[in-house]
């Protein structure tokens, strides 16, 4: 009795499992099979995730228009450089504040704090006014990614990953002769290379993905990334093949970046629990 009992639960769970992978597996068929659709047989039919014909209208088009290479490019540019700067001063001023005794160092971790605590569209407008009058970052790519050099949660992040370290092994490189840059590069940085890494991911998760900054920023259309590009590409002739297709190519670089690190996506959501 228990054997059928423990049978039946277990095709129970996997059937759940199954039905719940297919709910999320869909809208990605669909994607997919929507960028190789002509708009106008998309609405119509019933079996919308089945093209009635294999159309490459939607590729041509794309990579016909003239600011599309430079969508792509300035998507790369938007997330690889804020991974590069981010990671190292999240990583430096997180280990200055969790390692280093100075005056003033707690009330500017508190000071940090506090910052996390200002939601992000409370601050809109005065980086907007700061960044176009003052800076003149209009149209520019410093816009973009100046605001990424730092993270306050991803440098709280990392100060409370540097409380973790044994101050022996700092003390023990600063006794050797090692100065500070020295033991910053050479022996505290390898031992923090998972949550750099976890930084690095979500990083360009979020500026390869980036819209409104860009959107409010960016006069110029050759300044947008694929987000906003493919976006007012839409808005213009509301073409839902197109939108697809828009969708498949920002995903695909997501898609690639999970399955090689994936095992960093794990670790990230055990990192957001540290306490120091």
């Amino acid at each position: 009795m228990n054997t059928k009992m423990s049978k039946f639960g277990e095709i129970i769970y996997w059937s759940g499992l199954i039905i719940f992978a297919l709910l999320f597996i869909f809208p990605f068929i669909m994607m997919i099979t929507g960028s190789f659709s002509d708009t106008r047989t998309i609405v119509p039919r019933k079996n919308f995730w089945i093209p009635e014909y294999i159309y490459y209208g939607n590729y041509k088009n794309f990579f016909s228009n003239d600011k599309a290479l430079s969508w792509v490019k300035n998507s790369f540019i938007y997330a690889i450089v804020p991974v590069i700067t981010g990671t190292f001063i999240n990583t430096l001023v997180g280990y200055i504040l969790a390692k280093k005794n100075f005056k003033g160092r707690n009330f500017l971790f508190l000071l940090y704090i506090s910052m996390m605590l200002v939601p992000s569209q409370v601050s809109l407008v005065p980086n907007y006014v700061m960044y176009t009058t003052v800076f003149k970052f209009t149209d520019s790519y410093l816009a973009i990614l100046v605001p990424g050099m730092w993270s306050i949660s991803n440098m709280f992040l990392m100060r409370q990953y540097a409380t973790t370290l044994p101050d022996s092994i700092i003390e023990a490189a600063l006794i050797d002769g090692s100065g500070d840059f020295y033991t910053f590069f050479k022996i505290i940085f390898p031992m923090v290379k998972t949550p750099v890494a976890v930084m690095g991911i979500f990083a360009f998760l979020a500026y390869w993905n980036i819209y409104l900054p860009v959107l409010i920023y960016m006069n110029d259309p050759g300044m947008y990334n694929l987000t906003v590009g493919v976006g007012t590409m839409v808005q213009l002739d509301g073409n839902y093949g197109m939108q697809m297709l828009g969708a498949v190519i920002c995903m695909v670089p997501v898609f690639i970046l999970y399955v090689f690190c994936q095992r960093y996506f794990v670790e990230g959501i055990s990192l957001t629990g540290l306490k120091g």
